[in-house]
């Protein structure tokens, strides 16, 4: 019987912000991240920049990896964790604090739209993800989770 968030989730939910200036100060790379800039990430083969309330859970992913030490050879995350922070991010969405995007909202687009992956609509630039929940936005906007 759950009584509120883990550890882990609570990290999850208060380093989305850090995770994400951790990887834009080139400290390190993820899969997913553009090499030619730092603020664009790969999604379906275009290089996006997105609005600044989406994060990536791939970043969130690598850089609670590297708090909590458990990468491997060649930076590789250890199974076991991705397979907890999948839980944590699942139970996450369920109980509402993250919400997964059936659309991506996009600040820009590295080359230009391109129809098969970025849209240019009335209101913006958006792509749409896959099946995989990579793309997130924050349903709480101020202060840290508890």
């Amino acid at each position: 019987m759950s009584r509120g968030l883990g550890k882990l989730q609570r990290d999850i939910l208060n380093t989305f912000g850090e995770a994400r200036e951790y990887f834009k100060s080139e400290k390190c790379r993820y899969r997913g991240m553009a090499w030619d800039g730092v603020d664009y990430l790969i999604h379906k083969g275009r290089e996006i920049k997105v609005k600044p309330h989406v994060y990536d859970l791939r970043a969130s992913l690598k850089y609670l990896a590297l708090k909590y030490n458990r990468l491997y050879s060649a930076n590789y995350v250890d199974v076991g964790f991705q397979a907890s922070f999948s839980r944590a991010v699942k139970l996450l969405i369920e109980r509402g604090l993250i919400q997964p995007l059936s659309m991506i909202p996009l600040d820009d687009v590295f080359g230009g739209p391109d129809m098969r992956v970025v849209h240019s609509l009335s209101d913006g630039l958006w792509a749409f993800p896959g099946r995989q929940i990579r793309f997130i936005a924050e349903n709480i906007q101020n202060g840290k989770y508890t």
